[in-house]
């Protein structure tokens, strides 16, 4: 539901889903596949007693899986594989990457390795990921380089207000960004919803969506997506 309204403007959107790690995907053959709890136990357990190399560990762990998947896609688009897989016609002189979260931060490190391909990254609450170096016993080392995309940076009250003082964890760069040029950087705030509030899990199970974010998704979902959409839509008709 998040991207229809794109695709109802005439945008061609590609939905990619990341089996074990997304809360269920159904395959071609209409096998579902439901979220590995081992690592869904990993995400929960994240900051309770990991240093920060044991942390940086999980989230190249974490983020690496899906980086390949979308890494995939940006190979066959190169090769001319992806229009006839398809069976449509791809402008690639105005393609977008986005995610939520963990798809954010894949998103995100892929805009920051190959810019070429891409006009823009659409983020919904993740972490740069991808900016982190290295991790020694007191912190992160991040890249310095600016981003070398736009991006559209989407929060929710889960980050919005915590986000001034994570500047030394692995939101560094999104810290960051908060005052860097608004022009290139977007920064929106969603009021009244959580981190998965953000995304279609409250229409298929808002019960596990309100649990898992602490009820604090009181903003009636229609209302969110009309928020987030017209967001984005200014956004890739500013960038393309």
């Amino acid at each position: 539901m998040l991207f229809q309204q794109l695709a109802a403007k005439g945008y061609l959107v590609m939905s990619l889903s990341h089996p074990y790690h997304s809360f269920f995907t159904t395959l071609s053959d209409g096998k579902i596949i439901n979220v590995d709890m081992a690592y869904m136990q990993e995400v929960l357990a994240q900051n309770q007693g990991l240093n920060y190399q044991e942390c940086l560990d999980n989230f190249r762990k974490w983020v690496g899986l899906q980086v390949e998947d979308m890494a995939y896609l940006v190979d066959q688009l190169e090769d001319n594989q992806l229009e006839s897989m398809i069976n449509q016609p791809i402008d690639k002189d105005t393609i977008f990457l986005a995610g939520h979260s963990l798809g954010g931060a894949a998103a995100l490190e892929i805009g920051r390795q190959e810019p070429q391909l891409f006009k823009g990254i659409v983020s919904l609450e993740a972490p740069f990921f991808g900016d982190i170096i290295s991790a020694d016993e007191n912190q992160f080392n991040f890249i310095e380089e600016e981003y070398p995309l736009p991006v559209l940076q989407i929060y929710s009250d889960a980050l919005w207000d915590k986000l001034p003082e994570l500047g030394d964890s692995e939101y560094h760069t999104n810290v960051k960004l908060l005052d860097a040029n608004q022009d290139k950087f977007i920064n929106y705030h969603v009021t009244d919803v959580g981190h998965l509030g953000l995304t279609d899990l409250r229409v298929s199970s808002p019960f596990l969506t309100n649990l898992i974010d602490g009820n604090i998704n009181s903003k009636d979902y229609e209302d969110v997506l009309d928020e987030i959409n017209n967001q984005i839509f200014k956004f890739l008709e500013d960038k393309s």
